[in-house]
């Protein structure tokens, strides 16, 4: 008896020893599988912080790549509000901008779940510096935290325009004393349970400071591109305007060179025609006297000496009596042709005044050509160029000579230069049988109180995308050294700036070129 009882209690001993141990791995596996839980909790958590700051990092990618846009703002806060809806699921996110002149926050960009009513609410939307709890972010704070459940009148009636009923609200300042931008990130209560909720998550706010610092960087480093890439244009720009006033002045100091060059030979020329027209009349006179002498002579002395009869015979008194005039003829033509050149040299040459002066332009049309007309002339490659003439019934037109002068130069150096350009390749037989012509024509359009001088060419023409720049300065289709790309720039400032007018060009492939210059009347 004594046996089976003692055996009995070893055996509830045991029993027990083995429900304790099981007790006790029992609650080790329930602290195993909880500390599992805990840590495949953990590692969601930061897979998912992992995942959020991957797509951060891209954010700032993204943010990098588009800060050489001229909208490089518009597509920072682009990306910033898909970014925090798709992302970081909130269900709306708004930013705003400030406005020094009127000292307050108005709408930049926005997306969410929005009714068309409150998105034409946001077009309206302007906050005053001054609106509470706004002066807040004046002073220490970068962020406002709005919970659904909050109780501040200034933060729900902040929310109330927002369209939020739990946001957070940061301020960007971007190196400045104001908050350049606000950007609101929450939910409305109804839905507020479908996102990520508005808390004081640490977690939560170090993935919105540092998305919000990207956006801060992008934002400033964006604005000192804007600034680099508007000086950069500006320098540009006075770079282009000293090239253009220097490419001028060196152009008018070369007209001004050839005038004074011109007036000079016309002045020189001056000189001895008029010593030779001023004697040319008292040589005719003496001339007449002495044929009148001889006649006289031959009166007294009807029968000259053999040796006298054999003189009159050699000279051929009678031809000399019928050729001598004709020779003083020929002397006062020529010399009145330099009288003509010489004017026409003296008109090219005139000096400009301080104000416009009445001009026939037609004067200063034959003056151009008579300075070209060694370019005109035959030579080994092509017969002479044809200059054809129609001209209307012009007034005087009121401008500056010197200048239209050069207009007609550059217009007219340019025809001759397509023109020889076009005839590489012909021979000489095709260019005889089709040879090369400049027509210059001039008429009154009366309805536009204007004078127009056409001046065209029968060469190969250009297309449009050569005429369409021919007036920019320095293009040129010509070869180096050959052309500087001035001319026509410079032509057509003088017209349209300088007086008022205008100068087109007209041109086809195959059809010449054309170029008309409009000067308005007196």
């Amino acid at each position: 008896m004594s046996a089976n009882h003692s055996a009995i209690l070893s055996i509830t001993e045991e029993l027990e020893r083995l429900r304790k141990e099981n007790a006790d791995l029992s609650n080790q596996v329930k602290r195993l599988t909880w500390a599992e839980r805990r840590m495949i909790e953990s590692q969601e958590q930061l897979d998912q912080q992992i995942q959020i700051y991957r797509q951060i990092n891209e954010m700032g990618q993204q943010l990098h790549a588009c800060l050489w846009q001229l909208d490089a703002h518009t597509e920072i806060f682009r990306l910033t509000v898909l970014f925090v809806i798709y992302e970081l699921n909130f269900e709306r996110c708004l930013l705003l901008r400030y406005e020094s002149d009127t000292q307050s926050y108005r709408a930049e960009a926005w997306d969410g779940y929005y009714q068309e009513a409150e998105e034409e609410a946001l077009k309206q939307l302007v906050l005053g510096i001054d609106t509470p709890p706004l002066p807040q972010f004046h002073q220490e704070l970068e962020c406002l935290i709005a919970e659904v459940n909050h109780s501040q009148a200034d933060l729900k009636a902040l929310g109330e325009t927002l369209g939020m009923d739990e946001y957070f609200l940061f301020a960007l300042k971007c190196s400045t004393e104001l908050p350049q931008f606000l950007v609101a990130i929450g939910n409305t209560a109804a839905t507020a349970k479908h996102h990520t909720r508005v808390q004081p998550n640490s977690e939560l706010m170090v993935v919105l400071n540092t998305l919000l610092s990207q956006i801060s960087a992008a934002i400033n480093q964006a604005s000192l591109y804007a600034q680099v890439h508007a000086r950069a244009e500006e320098l540009q720009t006075t770079l282009h305007e000293l090239q253009h006033a220097q490419a001028n002045l060196i152009q008018s100091e070369k007209m001004s060179a050839l005038g004074n060059l011109i007036a000079g030979v016309a002045h020189e020329i001056n000189n001895p025609i008029g010593f030779l027209l001023g004697n040319l009349q008292p040589a005719r006179d003496h001339t007449n006297d002495l044929l009148k002498l001889i006649d006289l002579y031959q009166q007294q002395c009807p029968n000259p000496s053999p040796s006298l009869q054999a003189a009159l015979g050699e000279i051929d008194l009678e031809y000399l009596r019928e050729d001598l005039p004709k020779l003083i003829d020929s002397m006062k033509l020529g010399i009145d042709r330099i009288l003509g050149i010489s004017t026409s040299l003296r008109t090219f040459s005139r000096a400009d005044q301080d104000h416009a002066v009445p001009f026939n332009l037609h004067d200063g049309i034959d003056s151009t050509i008579l300075i070209l007309k060694h370019r005109l002339k035959a030579n080994s490659s092509r017969p002479e160029i044809a200059v054809g003439l129609l001209y209307g019934e012009l007034p005087v037109v009121n401008c500056f000579p010197g200048q239209i002068n050069q207009v007609f130069m550059n217009l007219l150096a340019n025809a001759i230069d397509a023109l020889e350009e076009s005839n590489v390749g012909r021979s000489l037989e095709d260019l005889q049988a089709h040879p090369n012509r400049i027509e210059i024509e001039t008429w009154v359009d009366e309805t536009a109180s204007r004078v127009v001088v056409s001046i065209r060419d029968n060469g190969v023409g250009m297309p449009e995308a050569v005429r369409s720049r021919i007036f920019d300065h320095l293009f040129t289709t010509k070869a180096v050294g050959k052309g500087t790309g001035l001319g026509l720039a410079i032509a057509q400032q003088i017209v349209e700036e300088t007086h008022a007018g205008h100068l087109c060009c007209l041109s086809q492939p195959g059809a010449g070129t054309e170029f008309q210059i409009q000067l308005p009347l007196l």
